[in-house]
């Protein structure tokens, strides 16, 4: 039952989060239904990489869940430079939700 109540609260969370982010950030979800698995990569500056990670792995861990997209970010020992690289595996619209809230999060977390 714990379990459950915290899934739900984290549901929440990252439903809130997206809202959030969105209504400070114009937001257009496409409408590409195509389930074809498409890969991406986005860039993210390194000092926003713990604020997308969040505590423990929550945040990211959220947004995976909430996107259904697999999201990898680059490890410290492979960055060279001031940006790191994030790969997202998905559909076409997960990629693109994933990307709107990986490369936002920073802006609305500070």
């Amino acid at each position: 039952k714990q379990w459950y109540q915290r899934r739900v609260a984290i549901t929440a969370g990252v439903n809130e989060l997206f809202d959030r982010i969105s209504s400070m950030i114009p937001f257009t979800d496409i409408l590409n239904t195509d389930p074809t698995p498409k890969e991406e990569e986005v860039l993210i500056s390194n000092s926003d990489t713990a604020t997308v990670i969040g505590p423990k792995g929550i945040r990211i861990k959220d947004i995976r869940q909430y996107t259904k997209c697999d999201i990898n970010i680059e490890n410290d020992k492979d960055v060279d430079g001031e940006s790191r690289k994030v790969t997202l595996r998905g559909s076409a619209r997960q990629i693109h939700r994933a990307t709107f809230m990986v490369q936002n999060i920073a802006k609305v977390m500070r």
